[in-house]
């Protein structure tokens, strides 16, 4: 892990330096590659990521997974990432934006009321309209 987030760590810094403070900064994270058998990223590895993240001064982290083998699938259920959003958000202490397969407004909505998440990101459903 320590290697893994050597250069994710430097860039942080590097752009938090360049970006003042009032100017809210994230990073989109994959927070899982859905490679489980295969000893692939887990939820446990993306909070440590955004933990870290957090101390080196990022606001928020963009909550994505998967997409990173061609031979596997994202799951294809509505809002398949809010969770991971929300185990991040809690574990740690860090403001997220869920994304994947959000669609509605009241589903965006609910996620933010019911704490899930701090923000939405609704990219396909915006494209489709």
């Amino acid at each position: 892990l320590e290697n893994r987030l050597r250069y994710p760590l430097e860039v942080a810094r590097a752009v938090r330096a360049a970006v003042p403070r009032g100017v809210p900064l994230g990073a989109r994270l994959s927070a899982h590659d859905w490679r489980d058998a295969d000893g692939g990223l887990s939820a446990a590895d993306a909070v440590a990521w955004a933990s870290a993240l957090r101390t080196e001064g990022l606001d928020f982290i963009c909550t994505s997974s998967g997409g990173v083998t061609a031979d596997t699938r994202n799951p294809n259920a509505a809002g398949y990432n809010v969770g991971l959003s929300e185990q991040i958000r809690r574990e740690a202490k860090i403001p997220t934006r869920a994304v994947g397969l959000i669609t509605t407004a009241r589903q965006a909505d609910e996620i933010v009321a019911s704490g899930k998440a701090d923000m939405v990101a609704l990219a396909r459903a915006i494209l489709d309209d």
